[in-house]
């Protein structure tokens, strides 16, 4: 109980922290990386709104002014929600925040995530046609059913933390709809919103068997709609499979439902782990982009991280006679007794990780516990070689607030990098270390 508290606790200090709203270009650099915003309670509604306002104004622009009432007349809506919500969950998370113990806790993918239910907080409103596909839009609509969608009495609906997801499942069942936001997480990164939404406009057709089977059956026709959407839903989002140009399309897919999968394509399954890999690798990503038609210009609007990983495809190689060499920076820095090695990820924005590297999964749980004891959550991922412990941008930062030697070492090594790289990736470090120092 006494590490459940303490736990809670230290996600409520994040969820109450004070922060400033992001700017759009952050939080354009968060969903495309992620799907989903982080921070305080105050940052994450910030950023939403901020969010909705972009698309909002560039889904305008590229319709026209037809939609234009109805469009602006949602986000109002949804925008006000999310105010809503703010200030009841801040309330709520203040008067708990001594009896930390009144959080709900629950498991998924192996990681706890504790939560605050929001009850109240919905209305009605209307989403207009922005696709007019016709009954086109009922492929779309079959993907999502395998994957997001459920089925409140005979009606559509979805639960999602991802703000695009909402919008780009309410595109494929505009007309009238159920909007609200079910509760607040409160996840190792911050805080996350759970929305909601179950359409009025539209009955259920399929049970989640049938559109699986449906979407596979219309892929060995040709047919890829269903799976984009499939993909959209349920997809999981590798970056460094793509970094090196390994194109696999992994789905998550419950056990349930494998044999259904096996006897309609010849994917292959993650051993030990709930994914599916749909075969075609970069055929099939230019495919799917290709598949979308309309549909595709409202997820280019929304920034979609699982839109612009399939857009991977489209970055060009670096010609071999142009890569840029350069020396080597010192990496190694000594985290609570640990020397581990300093990395930059440059996509999205950048990111800066620790990682120590291991080849047993018992001494890798041990590193983990001993740098839990430092106030932080490290990561633990199975590599080719192996497993590696590693702490994410905000644990470093976490870090780097309390010690000044780790501050230090971090800080040089950023300029020390700055030096040695092309100018892109100059910038992308600049702004990654005013975020951390």
């Amino acid at each position: 109980m006494e590490a459940f508290v303490n736990e809670a606790r230290r996600r409520l200090e994040i969820a109450l922290a004070p922060q400033k709203p992001p700017t759009l270009e952050e939080v354009l650099a968060e969903i495309g990386r992620r799907g989903v915003l982080s921070g305080s309670l105050d940052r994450v509604v910030e950023g939403y709104r901020v969010y909705i306002g972009h698309i909002t104004d560039n889904l305008k622009r590229l319709l026209g002014e037809s939609e234009d009432g109805q469009l602006s007349q949602f986000a109002n809506t949804l925008s006000e929600i999310l105010k809503i919500a703010a200030s009841k969950a801040h309330n709520e998370l203040t008067n708990v925040k001594e009896e930390a113990e009144d959080l709900k806790e629950v498991e998924f993918e192996g990681h706890k995530t504790f939560y605050l239910p929001l009850r109240g907080i919905s209305t009605t409103a209307y989403f207009p046609d922005l696709l007019r596909m016709g009954s086109e839009v009922e492929l779309l609509q079959m993907g999502w059913r395998a994957s997001d969608e459920g089925d409140s009495n005979g009606r559509p609906f979805i639960h999602t933390s991802q703000l695009w997801q909402l919008y780009a499942w309410l595109a494929t069942r505009p007309g009238d709809v159920q909007l609200g936001i079910l509760r607040i997480n409160l996840t190792n990164r911050g805080v996350s919103p759970i929305f909601f939404a179950v359409s009025k406009s539209w009955r259920q057709r399929w049970s989640k068997e049938e559109a699986i089977r449906g979407v596979l059956e219309s892929y060995k026709n040709g047919e890829l709609k269903p799976l984009l959407t499939w993909w959209l839903g349920d997809g999981s989002v590798k970056w460094s499979f793509v970094e090196k140009r390994h194109y696999k399309l992994r789905i998550a897919i419950k056990n349930e439902y494998k044999e259904v999968v096996s006897a309609l394509t010849n994917a292959y399954f993650e051993k030990k782990k709930g994914y599916v890999y749909i075969p075609g690798g970069k055929k099939l990503f230019k495919a799917l982009i290709n598949s979308a038609g309309p549909y595709g210009k409202l997820i280019d609007v929304l920034h979609a991280h699982k839109w612009l990983y399939l857009h991977s495809v489209n970055r060009p190689r670096r010609s071999s006679h142009k890569s840029f060499k350069s020396p080597n920076v010192n990496s190694l820095i000594n985290i609570g007794g640990i020397e581990m090695r300093l990395t930059v990820v440059y996509n999205e924005g950048g990111a800066l990780y620790a990682i120590k590297e291991v080849k047993d999964y018992n001494e890798a749980v041990q590193i983990a516990n001993k740098l839990k004891e430092l106030g932080i959550s490290p990561r633990i991922t199975a590599t080719r070689r192996g497993y590696s412990v590693y702490i994410p941008t905000k644990e470093l930062k976490i870090l780097i607030n309390k010690d000044v030697s780790i501050r230090r070492n971090v800080e040089a090594f950023l300029e020390n990098k700055i030096r040695y790289v092309p100018m892109k990736q100059q910038n992308i470090i600049r702004k990654l270390k005013q975020r951390l120092i």
